[in-house]
């Protein structure tokens, strides 16, 4: 049984594009609404030579901390929107952003465009509730993504904490829209992001990445969050021939 759910995995066709360019770095960064080392989150991301940041379980805890930081500055557009728990989500980029219109998912999401040096790339960045409290939000949003990622005309990215892993059958309704994970794509689709800090190691990725409309990941993977019991997810998205 082991085997046959691996094998999705293991064959996954990947998918990189020509290194034309050097590509648009994007992350997501779960939090954890309780995490009291923030600056130590901004000092490492910081070393990572990045584009844009998508942050989950955003609180005004958190923005606090990081508008005071270096590290605002590098990233002069933001869309942010703090919540309590694990309700908040915020969109930094060091190029401009253009807001779209707000998606009603159960917890806050971005619906934005990166005015990305190789084009405008809509991002999504989005954190679906968890099952294990409410499985009938968690199947809700997962169908509001679905839709987003369906209708997006352009280059797009669906990113954030989808608590979801590739045998969740809404997640690959997802994917068959045309998207890639970009973690499967580079062939690391054994990846894992979560638990961490826990008695049991982490076992399921929830965090991704997914690409589509025109651009394909070139690289992808996990690093860790001080003080979050998720690893974060770094992909770097280049425009596909």
């Amino acid at each position: 049984v082991g085997l046959l759910l691996a094998a999705p995995l293991a064959r996954a066709r990947r998918t990189v594009a020509p290194p034309r360019t050097a590509g648009l770095r994007i992350a997501t960064v779960n939090l954890l609404y309780t995490n009291g080392v923030t600056a130590a989150v901004a000092d490492d991301l910081l070393t990572r030579d990045l584009d844009v940041i998508a942050f989950t379980e955003y609180t005004a805890e958190h923005r606090e901390v990081l508008t005071a930081h270096r590290l605002a500055a590098r990233f002069a557009h933001r869309v942010d929107r703090p919540g309590p728990r694990a309700e908040g989500i915020a969109v930094w980029s060091r190029m401009p952003l253009d807001e779209g219109t707000r998606v009603p998912t159960v917890n806050n999401s971005v619906d934005a465009v990166v005015e990305a040096p190789d084009g405008p790339i809509r991002l999504f960045a989005v954190h679906t509730p968890t099952p294990l409290y409410d499985f009938g939000e968690w199947v809700q949003d997962l169908a509001m993504i679905r839709r987003v990622a369906a209708d997006s005309g352009g280059p797009t990215v669906v990113i954030g904490d989808l608590n979801a892993t590739y045998w969740n059958p809404a997640f690959r309704e997802i994917l068959a829209e045309g998207y890639a994970d970009a973690l499967i794509a580079v062939g690391r689709g054994f990846s894992s992001s979560w638990p961490i800090g826990k008695r049991v190691p982490p076992f399921a990725q929830l965090d991704h990445a997914l690409v589509g409309r025109g651009l394909v990941p070139t690289g992808a993977a996990n690093f860790p969050i001080p003080g979050s019991d998720h690893r974060g997810l770094v992909v770097t998205v280049a425009p596909a021939r």
